[in-house]
């Protein structure tokens, strides 16, 4: 014996039936009725379900979204307060740069050690201590 198809009036999800409960089905509108709203219940609940699993989704979306928006501002405020503090720094840089130019400027012109050296023996040599001033000397008259 074949199965006979589903008849026309019923939708095709609900005309899968076991064998043996075709006649049941056929002979009972009662059944077919319960049946479907057993179907559509089912449906509706896993609808809900679907419909619960889309809004977590959506709401996890959200935050993820809220997330990286704030990340983005903070990285922004960061990178911004890194940026003025290297500025600051090739600053502070350039500035030390010209001060010791300065100071090498400076250093150029001073005496070397040679030439300190040098005095120093001159000094030596000369004594300038033991020379007398004009007015210590006694007078000559000429």
């Amino acid at each position: 014996m074949e199965p006979q198809p589903p008849p026309q009036d019923i939708p095709p999800f609900l005309s899968e039936q076991k064998p043996g409960s075709e006649t049941k089905k056929k002979d009972d509108p009662a059944g077919n009725f319960q049946a479907l709203a057993s179907k559509v219940n089912d449906t509706e609940a896993r609808l809900r379900v679907l419909e619960e699993r889309y809004g977590n989704i959506r709401k996890k979306t959200q935050l993820t979204d809220q997330n990286m928006l704030d990340f983005e501002k903070e990285f922004s405020r960061e990178m911004k307060m890194v940026l003025e503090s290297l500025t600051d720094l090739k600053r502070t840089m350039s500035t030390t740069e010209e001060k010791l130019q300065q100071i090498q400027s400076e250093l150029s012109r001073t005496a070397t050690k040679y030439e300190v050296q040098t005095l120093e023996r001159y000094l030596d040599l000369w004594q300038p201590m033991q020379f007398v001033q004009k007015q210590q000397t006694p007078q000559t008259k000429e």
